[in-house]
């Protein structure tokens, strides 16, 4: 079976608790970066059976993906997004999942779908998208009145721990890595900051220019850039500098005025051993810095800059 396979699996397993209890893999002190994978679509209801029989039923729990090409998936059932409607049945499914506990009235789901032009009989469009998606939720399991209408009012109700969904458990897996780092939890913490990383790291509602998406779309690159820098942390605790050193690089290149990146990325390379690539860092914040904002770099930075201008014994 091909290696794919085995890492979706694997990884289905680290993050389908929906108390998101990541698991650290760390054989012998080796730290394996994990992807939070999905299988070619085409071959999503093979693998979906055969992890289902190493995995157990955790993966039974209906699964929203809404980072990436949005997919709904139960048990070996997967709804693309085409299936939803195309962009506008998207971006309805992603606001009623996200904005699940309390009741959108239609007009706002209207604006929603049309914040500029809406069609002249926006109700009747809005009904029709309700509709289709009505129809996936059913065949994903969930009963007719998952998605409720009353009083004007749309809101979708997802029973138990009927529904995982990846931007949350992006969201809880980062502030469970940081605080796993507050108590000095390293190692705990790296399960938790990679799976935030890598559902972070795909993007949510590609090419979608309403306002909440944007905004979400923001929330969840807060969210990466925590999830990196809480990597960063961990193998710098750990002494896997190499690691810390490339993800640290990877933050640089994602947010090139952010001065904590830089700081991660010359205490990674200090550790290391690369004192020459630590103040070069430092060097390069200076110059991006001047440069773009007309400013120097922050207190705390020089205070990391100067400790490596001290003499090691």
């Amino acid at each position: 079976m091909p290696s794919w396979i085995s890492r979706a699996c694997v990884c289905t397993w680290l993050i389908s608790s929906s108390s998101v209890s990541a698991r650290t893999v760390a054989p012998q002190g080796q730290f394996t970066i994990l992807l939070i994978c999905r299988p070619p679509f085409n071959f999503a209801p093979t693998v979906r059976s055969w992890c289902c029989e190493r995995v157990g039923n955790r993966l039974e729990t209906t699964r929203f993906y809404l980072t990436g090409r949005v997919l709904i998936e139960a048990g070996q059932l997967v709804i693309d997004e085409a299936e939803l409607g195309g962009r506008q049945g998207r971006l309805l499914l992603a606001y009623l999942v996200l904005e699940r506990r309390r009741p959108a009235p239609l007009e706002d789901l209207i604006d929603l779908v049309w914040p500029e032009n809406p069609p002249g009989a926006a109700l009747t469009s809005i009904r029709a998208l309700v509709s289709r998606l009505r129809r996936s939720l059913d065949r994903s399991g969930f009963s007719h009145d998952a998605l409720t209408t009353a009083s004007g009012c749309l809101q979708l109700r997802l029973p138990g721990k009927a529904g995982w969904v990846d931007f949350e458990t992006a969201a809880t897996s980062v502030d469970a890595a940081e605080g796993k780092l507050r108590h000095d939890q390293a190692a705990e913490a790296f399960g938790f900051a990679t799976t935030a990383n890598a559902i972070a790291a795909r993007d949510f509602l590609p090419g979608e220019t309403a306002p909440w998406a944007v905004g979400r779309r923001a929330e969840l690159r807060r969210i990466r850039i925590r999830a990196m820098e809480a990597i960063i942390d961990t193998m710098c605790r750990l002494k896997q500098w190499s690691v810390g050193v490339k993800v640290a690089e990877d933050l640089v290149a994602l947010e090139p005025l952010r001065e904590t990146a830089y700081g991660w990325l010359m205490r990674a390379n200090a550790g290391s051993g690369n004192r020459a690539e630590a103040l070069r860092a430092y060097h390069r914040c200076r110059s991006i810095l001047g440069e773009e904002l007309g400013v120097s770099p922050s207190r705390e930075l020089e205070s990391v800059f100067e400790s490596m201008l001290r003499p090691t014994r």
